[in-house]
């Protein structure tokens, strides 16, 4: 089986958003391109919609990203690099809640399966004529990995029953979701 990851906090404004809209950033993280260097000089931030308080961010494991940039607190972190590996790397990042600054790690996936079955997926038809995909329907895999984002679709992620077992066995403060397999 395959999930996606999902906020505890069950309000529908509970996203972060990137704080400072850089392309940079989001195609790194997101679409797999250039090399990282630019985070040596600076950190990552987001800013909470009106969804989350205080407390949900301190009990948080993992926050609900408006960018597919996955975004886990310091105890998430901690247990999911020891198990998962090279699949993920984490680097520090800030979330602004009004005028208070909480720490966080954001991630980079690294490792791509083919998880959207194209045949059975959902698109639609921008009016230039590029379909785009609406509604992902997902193959069934092997699950040889915990986390993965699709080789053609690089905004779609997955994560591994290996990995959902994780969070429950370590009580991560992390809902997760069933992705819809194709038949």
């Amino acid at each position: 089986m395959l999930y996606q990851l999902r906020t505890i906090t069950k309000k529908s404004d509970a996203i972060i958003d990137l704080k400072s809209n850089s392309s940079k950033i989001f195609n790194y993280f997101v679409s797999n391109e250039g090399d990282g260097n630019f985070l040596n000089f600076t950190t990552v931030s987001f800013t909470t919609q009106d969804g989350y308080t205080i407390e949900d961010l301190k009990k948080s494991d993992f926050l609900q990203p408006s960018s597919n940039i996955l975004v886990f607190s310091k105890k998430a972190k901690e247990l999911i690099d020891l198990e998962v590996g090279n699949e993920l790397i984490f680097y520090p990042c800030i979330v602004y809640y009004r005028n208070e600054k909480f720490d966080f790690f954001v991630c980079k996936i690294t490792s791509y399966e083919f998880l959207v079955n194209d045949k059975t997926s959902k698109f639609r038809t921008l009016t230039d004529g590029r379909e785009v995909l609406s509604f992902p329907v997902f193959n069934r895999t092997e699950e040889n990995f915990y986390i993965a984002k699709d080789q053609k679709f690089k905004h779609i992620y997955a994560i591994s029953e290996k990995f959902a077992n994780l969070i429950n066995e370590h009580k991560l403060n992390i809902d997760l979701a069933i992705l819809p397999y194709s038949l």
